[in-house]
C-alpha cells in the first residue's frame, strides 16, 4: 500500500496553524478591499498580494509531502492443534490425525487473509507444529492440556491473537469433561479472545 498526502509543520499547534490561516484570510479580505478602490494597476496589486499572502503561510505552516509504504497485516489468529496420542486412533477416512491436519488445510484456505499461528499443544507451552510424520510417535504426548496452552499464549511475548481456533478430538485432560463455556471463558484468562 502506498499514499501521498499533504502535512504541515508538527511543531505548530492547530490552533496556531488556524490562527496563520485566518490571517491569511482576513488578508485576502483587505486586498480585496484595496482592489475596489484602485482604478489603476488592480491585477499586478492582486497577483502581488496573493503570491505574498501564500509565500507568508508556506513560511510559517512549512507544508510537506509525505510518501508513505506500507503492507497491510491481518489479525493474527492463533491455531491449537492436539498433539495427544489419541490422534492415532483411527477415525473415519484415516487417523484422527490426518483428520485434524485435513482441517488445518481447509482453516488456511478459510482464513486467506489472516496470520495464522500454527502451534501443538499437549503438555505444558504450546510449540510450533510439526507436520513431519518421522519421529511423530516421539513427540506426541499423552494429555491434552487446553488450559496450559491458552494461559502459555496469554503469557508469550509479542503480540496477542485475535482468535483462537482449537483443533482436537474433543477428549481434553484440561479442562475435564463437563466444563462449560463460561468456565472455559474463564481458562483463556487475559488473552479475552474469542475460542
Amino acid at each position: 500500500m502506498r499514499g501521498r498526502f499533504w502535512v504541515l509543520s508538527e511543531d505548530l499547534s492547530p490552533t496556531v496553524s488556524g490562527v496563520v490561516l485566518a490571517i491569511c484570510a482576513v488578508s485576502m479580505v483587505f486586498l480585496a478591499l484595496e482592489l475596489r478602490r484602485r482604478e489603476r494597476f488592480g491585477i499586478s496589486i492582486a497577483i502581488t498580494g496573493f503570491v505574498a499572502c501564500a509565500l507568508l503561510a508556506c513560511a510559517l505552516l512549512r507544508p510537506a509531502r509525505v510518501t508513505t509504504r506500507g503492507t497491510l497485516v491481518g489479525p493474527r489468529v492463533a491455531v491449537l492443534v492436539d498433539q495427544s496420542r489419541r490422534l492415532l486412533l483411527p477415525a473415519e477416512g484415516g487417523t484422527r490425525r490426518q483428520r485434524a491436519l485435513v482441517a488445518l488445510q481447509a482453516l488456511k484456505k478459510h482464513f486467506g487473509d489472516v496470520r495464522l499461528d500454527i502451534l501443538g499443544f499437549g503438555e505444558g507451552q504450546p510449540t510450533p507444529l510439526d507436520t513431519d510424520v518421522r519421529g511423530l510417535q516421539t513427540r506426541l504426548r499423552t494429555n491434552s492440556d487446553l488450559v496450559s496452552a491458552l494461559s502459555g499464549l496469554s503469557s508469550s511475548a509479542g503480540e496477542r491473537p485475535e482468535a483462537v481456533v482449537v483443533v482436537s478430538d474433543g477428549r481434553l485432560s484440561a479442562p475435564a469433561d463437563g466444563v462449560t463455556g463460561e468456565a472455559l471463558n474463564r481458562a483463556v484468562g487475559v488473552l479475552s479472545v474469542p475460542l
